[in-house]
């Protein structure tokens, strides 16, 4: 493939160098299964162990525990099921614009005969902890509030959030969906936070690897049935793999938000001096990830944009990877964008390996293509 420049890195990111030691490492000496009692299984998973313990240094949770997982998507199900007991019937909230993974679970419990309130974001694309507390109830048992929205870098302060919620009721589980958070914010998790979903792939890890940090004293229902992996939450032998690659990408991640905030706004920026193009993410400082950037350019629709950046060697995104085939997108209709600016949304998401050259080839070309098409539009 020619040479590409790559801006869809909330859908996935490039495995990381280091992949490479690890797999020589793995194909000689680092496939035994944990689980048995020999020499040999015994250093594979004290290499498990070791990866636990940088998952919890790097957000700060020293008193959770860590359960490997395939993915975000495994980690928010478990988190989400975890409160439900059959035969009652039980209150949950979480908001209207969260991913896929989180919201066709509550989805699901809904079919099962739970209740479910959906917050809608503020008019930064923000939840308000007032806005979750207020719905609250006396059977309420969950509450699960995005980190960072992966359509448009939209930060929820979800310490603050989850410390309202126990003061309301301490009894309520909290969970956040971390994937676009993890690593790519400042950020310390604190003790009102129960369940926080993790996932390899995003950070420069493997697909198929992901972690839920769970606080210390909380037992979670397993959603799987097997061995006894993973202390019986998700049976099943582990990735070791995975679990070690993830490990060294977290270690190798570099946290030069500067550098990424630099590429956020000059794109930015640019993009506002372009006619009829419109910033859906967040603007206000301190409520965006730097990592993603969503906009709307009117009159063109986000996917006939993606083909034709495309056809330069150039990649970006129009949302959720896991939704790309949707015809609607309720994370735009729960911001309430008018149906130009839903259909002609487009998502940049960074990485460390892009420059400002690139950021600028690419506005270069944004304003080119949309003029082309634009005219062919208007014919």
């Amino acid at each position: 493939m020619k040479d590409i420049i790559y801006f869809d890195n909330a859908a996935t990111t490039k495995p990381t160098e280091e992949i490479k030691a690890v797999l020589n490492e793995y194909l000689n000496n680092g496939w035994y299964n944990p689980s048995a009692l020999y020499e040999p299984c015994a250093k594979v998973s004290l290499n498990m162990d070791k990866c636990r313990k940088t998952i919890l240094s790097s957000i700060g949770g020293y008193d959770g525990e860590i359960v490997f997982t395939s993915g975000g998507t495994e980690s928010n199900n478990i988190a989400v099921f975890n409160s439900y007991m059959p035969k009652k019937t039980n209150h949950y909230i979480t908001s209207a614009y969260e991913h896929a993974a989180v919201y066709q679970a509550f989805n699901r419990l809904e079919n099962m005969g739970q209740e479910v309130s959906y917050v809608k974001p503020d008019k930064h694309g923000v939840i308000a902890e007032k806005d979750v507390v207020d719905k609250i109830k006396e059977n309420t048992v969950l509450v699960s509030i995005m980190h960072v929205n992966n359509e448009t870098g939209a930060i929820n302060d979800i310490n603050k959030i989850a410390s309202a919620v126990k003061a309301k009721n301490k009894d309520i589980n909290f969970h956040s969906d971390g994937v676009q958070g993890f690593l790519k914010t400042s950020y310390t998790i604190d003790e009102n936070i129960d369940f926080y979903s993790i996932s390899g792939h995003k950070i420069g890890a493997l697909k198929g690897t992901g972690a839920l940090y769970v606080k210390k004293g909380i037992k979670p229902k397993s959603i799987m049935f097997g061995g006894g992996q993973e202390k019986r939450i998700r049976p099943g032998t582990e990735n070791t793999l995975g679990i070690e690659v993830f490990e060294k990408a977290i270690k190798a991640f570099n946290k030069d938000y500067n550098k990424i905030f630099g590429l956020r706004n000059r794109l930015a920026e640019r993009l506002c001096e372009m006619d009829d193009v419109v910033i859906n993410s967040p603007m206000a400082q301190g409520k965006f990830s730097p990592y993603i950037l969503n906009a709307s350019v009117i009159g063109v629709k986000g996917e006939t944009l993606l083909h034709a950046l495309e056809a330069k060697g150039m990649f970006i995104g129009i949302g959720s990877a896991c939704s790309s085939k949707s015809r609607t997108n309720r994370v735009h209709d729960a911001l309430n964008l008018t149906a130009d600016r839903g259909e002609s949304a487009i998502r940049i998401s960074f990485c460390d390996e892009n420059e400002l050259a690139q950021v600028d080839m690419l506005l270069k070309t944004i304003k080119s293509e949309a003029q082309t098409l634009r005219i062919f539009k208007r014919r």
